[in-house]
């Protein structure tokens, strides 16, 4: 019995522990029962909070940004199905804009494939369609994180956006929004456990600023 689960992380905790308890179970019984958890980067300790044997119960594989390459296949092979293709131009566009992120390539390629009235699709259809992608991600995606978030939370973000950095220190966070470290700690550690940053793994005093989540 296989069951997939998406969002993991944001899953009740009663309900979450006890599937992690019947999970065990059934293993040791060696009985075929296995959940497929898909969730945010702050799961596997999501999970080892519910149940301080879930880390030996799950297999963890990371599944990032899309390569180059894989993304313009996403993009050509999804408008190939309504008999169309993109110009080399729009392609290159479409991989500036969605830096590889699954929810990007959706929202970009969606709105510039409603643009776009001939084939192939050019840039054109692109740039007219980019207004709307972001439209679409900021309220998608965006503004529910934003909305999680306490005022603390979002001053700190702020602050990390303004950084303009892909991993920001703890103290030029703190330094930027003239605050010790000490002071911050209480809400960089709530955002870190609503998922809305991340902490990297080779750095404990540094977080990731997420380009989407």
């Amino acid at each position: 019995m296989f069951i997939f689960i998406d969002e993991f992380q944001e899953m009740d905790a009663s309900l979450m522990g006890m599937l992690i308890g019947l999970q065990h179970q059934l293993g040791q019984k060696a009985l075929p029962f296995y959940i497929i958890g898909a969730g945010l980067p702050n799961l596997p300790g999501v999970l080892t909070t519910s149940r301080s044997y879930a880390e030996r119960l799950f297999e963890y594989r990371e599944i990032g940004r899309l390569s180059d390459e894989a993304t313009a296949r996403c993009l050509q092979e999804t408008v190939q199905q309504s008999g169309r293709t993109f110009t080399k131009e729009a392609i290159d566009r479409l991989l500036e804009d969605t830096k590889g992120y699954p929810y990007f390539i959706q929202a970009y390629g969606e709105a510039t494939f409603n643009e776009a009235d001939s084939s192939p699709i050019p840039i054109e259809a692109v740039l007219a369609g980019e207004h709307e992608a972001l439209r679409v991600l900021d309220q998608g995606l965006y503004e529910s994180r934003w909305q999680r978030s306490t005022k603390q939370g979002r001053q700190y973000m702020r602050a990390m956006a303004a950084l303009h950095t892909e991993v920001c220190d703890s103290a030029a966070v703190a330094r930027f929004m003239h605050k010790k470290t000490q002071g911050i700690f209480k809400a960089r550690k709530t955002l870190i456990k609503l998922g809305l940053i991340y902490a990297p793994r080779t750095r404990k005093s540094g977080v990731y600023r997420p380009r989407h989540g």
